[in-house]
């Protein structure tokens, strides 16, 4: 007799669930006990296992759905038994991205693994100034300006696909917001550019090579490692001007998966020197085109519909547009999205 057992695990603090069972009544003239188990366990079939949600929500949501190959079946984590049918939740979030597997063990055989799934780890980090040490000191994100961040980062981070995520594996996706008094090269992870300029003897100025040269000072937005977003990109601030709001986040953070994948960098390029100079792209053609990066964030903040002004391109940032002039680029991105993507014709890319 098969049944069905469901469960789900938010937050992610357990990398290891396990699904176990007991064979009884095992009848030594139909099998004897260890067959039966054995049997029991190749029966065992996962019918779903997903991974929802995102560090900058409310944590990442496991849920699963066995069904068992013998009746006697108790979902543990963390060695506890829990009553069946079970629910186990939790609000944390790894410290670095995880792999989380699922398992079905019967007896003394060795696990079976049924399914991976990952959770995404990061946060939104604010910036106060310590006049006593002259520094940005980084905290919790929080407030309206940590609260619009929030809803954009976990749009875009709840839509990676499991083939997203786990390019990120033992990594952490943090969001560091620029205050709108202080300069990016004030925030840690940027102080090394400070007095330095975006373009490099290695990478000059000019069509084929870095575009728009300004020092690191007076940069509003960046991704290497981490992502740095102005707090005027996020929320109004009287006097100082921005691109249109959400677009420098969608932008930086889009950097991320090709700033961690060279494959997927590489791939990104092959489409771009395809396409060539004459194409048409999202947004500024001469900077969204200079190289691979520039490509895929810019596409990916159309994709998302956060357009760089709210008076000139606005068609371009949409799925829509990209279905209809990039098809090349847009498969890429629906290797790292789920975002639906209909051309204007309604033929959808799922």
């Amino acid at each position: 007799m098969n049944s069905t057992i469901k469960g789900c695990l938010t937050g992610v603090v357990l990398s290891t669930i396990l699904v176990t069972g007991l064979v009884v009544s095992a009848s030594p003239a139909t099998a004897d006990p260890a067959s039966a188990a054995a049997t029991c366990l190749a029966n065992t079939r996962l019918n779903q296992f997903t991974a929802t949600g995102s560090p900058y929500g409310n944590g990442t949501t496991l849920s699963w759905d066995v069904t068992r190959g013998c009746p006697e079946v108790t979902v543990i984590t963390s060695d506890i038994p829990l009553p069946q049918p079970t629910t186990n939740t939790s609000l944390k979030a790894p410290s670095v991205t995880t792999e989380y597997n699922l398992y079905a063990k019967i007896g003394g055989l060795p696990a079976r693994l049924l399914g991976t799934r990952t959770a995404l780890a990061g946060k939104i980090i604010d910036y106060v100034y310590i006049a006593k040490a002259r520094a940005w000191m980084g905290t919790p994100g929080d407030g309206p300006d940590a609260d619009a961040a929030k809803v954009i980062a976990h749009k875009m981070a709840g839509a990676f696909t499991e083939q997203a995520k786990r390019i990120f594996l033992g990594k952490r996706i943090d969001i560091h917001i620029i205050p709108h008094d202080a300069k990016l090269t004030d925030l840690p992870p940027w102080r090394s550019k400070a007095g330095t300029t975006t373009c490099t003897d290695e990478d000059p100025e000019g069509e084929e090579g870095c575009v728009n040269d300004r020092p690191w000072d007076d940069v509003r937005g960046a991704s290497s490692g981490a992502v740095a977003v102005g707090e005027e990109n996020l929320v109004y601030i009287e006097g100082k001007s921005t691109y249109h709001h959400g677009h420098t986040l969608a932008h930086e953070f889009g950097h991320m998966p090709v700033n961690f994948n060279e494959t997927l960098r590489n791939s990104v390029q092959t489409i771009l020197n395809d396409r060539g100079p004459e194409a048409s792209y999202v947004g500024q053609d001469v900077n969204t085109r200079q190289n691979a990066d520039e490509y895929f964030a810019e596409s990916t903040a159309g994709l998302f519909r956060y357009p760089i002004s709210a008076t000139s391109l606005t068609e371009e940032y949409n799925p829509t547009w990209l279905a209809d002039h990039d098809v090349p680029l847009l498969k890429k991105l629906k290797t790292i999205y789920n975002v639906l993507a209909c051309n204007s014709n309604g033929f959808c890319y799922l």
